[in-house]
């Protein structure tokens, strides 16, 4: 599946190599695979929602009572079809994070989209990806990300 177009996307989810302090480079050993393997410090993972249930997803979509001008045998042949679908495609959730130069960090995220349905949410989930990654800032000297310095009150 293609991602959307989005130039600033393709530049850091692809491979690069500068020194930058908080851009690892390929010979890090505490890179995770994904970077190793040439991929950039931000990354979209679609994951299994194992926690959505049926109703919740089918709603009063397929509510007779709520949809009045439906015919409910269409209705319930149409939720017939649909749960064929959540049972065929299966339900998912999908998750934005960023490199901070030691660990992913979670950026964003969104569940209960049925097969692939979420790919209309992959801009915003990119986006949020991008601004964590901007948002870190790192060390000058050793390109670590800094800590956030907790103040004392009085003190």
């Amino acid at each position: 599946m293609k991602l959307p177009a989005n130039r600033e996307w393709d530049e850091l989810s692809g491979w690069y190599d500068n020194n930058s302090p908080g851009f690892p480079s390929a010979e890090t050993s505490k890179l995770p695979p994904d970077l190793k393997a040439g991929r950039g410090p931000v990354r979209l993972r679609c994951v299994p929602d194992e926690c959505c249930d049926l109703a919740f997803l089918l709603g009063d979509t397929f509510n007779p009572a709520v949809n009045l001008d439906i015919d409910p045998v269409v209705l319930k042949e149409e939720e017939q079809r649909e749960i064929a679908r959540i049972d065929r495609e299966g339900v998912w959730g999908i998750v934005a994070e960023a490199w901070n130069g030691e660990e992913w960090v979670h950026a964003d995220s969104c569940w209960g989209f049925i097969g692939d349905d979420f790919k209309d949410y992959f801009p915003d989930a990119m986006h949020a990806a991008i601004a964590a990654l901007k948002a870190f800032k790192h060390c000058p000297t050793c390109g670590r990300p800094e800590r956030q310095k907790r103040y004392l009150a009085g003190g």
